[in-house]
């Protein structure tokens, strides 16, 4: 394994964290949103396969641990600049889309984080007009 700092695998866990957090909102999350989620990790922080395997999987016991959704986006709302919080939820909506579907879950799920990472309403329909293109 590749060693990375503390904080730098600490932001990729809770990022991941949020990605599998809205893939698994609407209570089905399928091999193609893992696929997704591996892609958008690995070209995200600049992994590998391994590395983004090894992180999803350890994401699932930071979401396990949490007491809820802020916790976590709390947690990148600190780390992350605006462009790094604008490409999350790009990728959010990725993941969300990905079965055709854009159940009101993932939605509302969608817009808590966003709203978390303070993101303005205008700034989030612009993203989700990228995805829809």
């Amino acid at each position: 394994m590749i060693k990375i700092d503390n904080k730098q695998y600490e932001i990729q866990l809770y990022t991941t964290s949020l990605m599998l957090m809205v893939a698994s909102a609407d209570n089905n999350i399928s091999n193609n949103e893992i696929e997704i989620i591996k892609k958008i990790i690995t070209d995200f922080f600049k992994i590998n396969e391994e590395i983004s395997k090894e992180i999803i999987s350890k994401s699932y016991n930071i979401i396990d641990e949490a007491t809820d959704i802020y916790q976590i986006a709390s947690f990148i709302n600190k780390s992350f600049d605006k462009e790094e919080k604008i490409r999350l939820i790009y990728s959010t909506f990725k993941i969300a889309y990905s079965d055709k579907k854009f159940h009101y879950m993932e939605r509302h799920l969608i817009n808590q984080i966003a709203n978390i990472l303070n993101l303005h309403k205008k700034e989030i329909i612009e993203i989700k007009k990228g995805i829809l293109i």
